[in-house]
């Protein structure tokens, strides 16, 4: 049905129970109705708890978080893409596992970008560890 007001609802009342809300760009613009990503972004968080981070995932443009009033944009480095399937759950698991280790947003938003970048620049899958959990 797409993003009727009934399934805007529906979602923004999910929204109010997450710490972390991982969405790309079409999804925010999408379920926000809006067509700029600030707008977006004011949108959703409007419906989170104050204390719950709003993470953007941009593609080539990187990824923007809005936590406690503060806004972060990373950007991606120039990779030559080969296949992008999976980039989103790539992004997701490092920016995830940044914050198991406590990383501040900056250094969470670091590693989840930079693991999709990895990620899309290899076929098959190359996956090396990230720079500051390496042994």
């Amino acid at each position: 049905r797409g993003w009727d007001e009934a399934t805007r609802a529906t979602v923004a009342g999910w929204l109010a129970r997450c710490d972390h809300v991982l969405l790309n760009e079409i999804e925010c613009l999408s379920l926000s109705g809006a067509q700029a990503i600030a707008d977006a972004a004011r949108w959703l968080t409007a419906h989170m708890k104050p204390s719950a981070t709003l993470v953007m995932k941009r593609g080539a443009d990187g990824a923007s978080a809005w936590s406690a009033d503060k806004s972060i944009d990373i950007p991606a480095p120039v990779v030559d893409v080969v296949d992008t399937t999976g980039a989103g759950d790539a992004f997701n698991a490092g920016y995830l596992a940044a914050c198991l280790r406590n990383a501040s947003l900056v250094e969470a938003l670091e590693d989840g970008v930079e693991l999709a970048s990895a990620a899309i620049a290899s076929s098959p899958r190359q996956y090396r560890p990230l720079a500051r959990t390496a042994p």
